[in-house]
């Protein structure tokens, strides 16, 4: 016996996007997407754990993140933002 695919329609798809994701990741049956009727976009469970790359590729960008925290350059351009519109304010009278 032959399994038909679910279908969904795109609006579907993207107003419950995350409850599909789980449906398709417990189920491992796959959902086809369509647009205007037609096929556009098939979701499939994977296959066995992710790669590793693929579980946090974020992690480099969160690692980068706390090399801009800088609470004292914060207060300079803070400053000097509030001295650019103290002085645009002088020039508009």
């Amino acid at each position: 016996m032959v399994k038909k695919e679910k279908i969904i329609p795109a609006g579907k798809f993207k107003a419950g996007c995350l409850a599909i994701l789980d449906e398709v990741a417990r189920t491992k049956e796959p959902v086809v997407v369509t647009k205007r009727g037609q096929p556009v976009a098939r979701l499939v469970p994977l296959e066995g754990p992710p790669p590793k790359a693929e579980v946090d590729v974020f992690a480099r960008a969160r690692a980068a993140a706390g090399s801009f925290e800088d609470p004292q350059g914060a207060r300079d351009v803070s400053a000097r933002h509030d001295r650019y519109l103290a002085g645009a304010m002088r020039r508009k009278r």
